[in-house]
């Protein structure tokens, strides 16, 4: 369970509703194990965890303006964890574990589930499958095997024949790249909600 929140969360919460983007990598890095154990609890399944965890902090930036007016940020951050959780069992038409839904907060199913919310967060997703798209053709692929194979960088570099640094080059080039995308468009995502992917 998340704990009480403490002085320095608060400042992390305020910044980060600022749009710090340093302070969201602190929020990742102090929240992600927790929210990972409310996930994975939730899906009992350790294959697509990193992208509902990718979802998961998407969200949390694209709506952390509200942060800074929250009595209790951290509650709204873990019903958005049930919510993308819930989400992708539905989707599976997964049979959900009646203990794991008991557990719920009785609004948490419709958090973060207005209109406008929903709508930014597919169009954001949408933009940043787009960027992978217009990777060039290595690249893309040595991001993929990352990222949806979930291989690791010696892996990926014994596959493809090339050096373990040219893989490591070749993905922050990568994400250099999706964040330019992003910001043709006028959206900034912060690298630590890409680097979940690669975690």
């Amino acid at each position: 369970m998340l704990h009480s929140i403490s002085y320095t969360e608060k400042n992390i919460f305020n910044r980060v509703a600022e749009g710090d983007e340093s302070a969201f990598g602190k929020l990742v890095e102090l929240y992600g194990p927790q929210l990972e154990q409310a996930v994975f609890r939730a899906i009992r399944n350790q294959g697509p965890l990193r992208d509902i965890m990718q979802d998961v902090f998407l969200q949390i930036w694209l709506g952390r303006d509200k942060l800074a007016g929250l009595d209790d940020p951290r509650t709204w951050i873990l019903k958005i964890a049930y919510y993308r959780s819930y989400t992708w069992l539905r989707n599976n038409q997964v049979q959900k574990n009646e203990v794991v839904m008991d557990d719920l907060p009785p609004e948490s199913l419709s958090a973060g589930n207005q209109v406008e919310e929903q709508t930014l967060f597919n169009e954001t997703k949408r933009l940043i499958d787009e960027a992978i798209e217009h990777l060039a053709p290595q690249t893309k692929r040595i991001f993929q095997l990352s990222r949806n194979q979930q291989l690791k960088i010696d892996e990926i570099a014994s596959i493809l024949g090339v050096s373990p640094q040219t893989v490591k080059n070749t993905l922050t080039k990568a994400l250099k790249q999706i964040r330019e995308h992003l910001k043709q468009q006028d959206v900034v995502i912060p690298v630590a909600i890409l680097l979940i992917s690669f975690s």
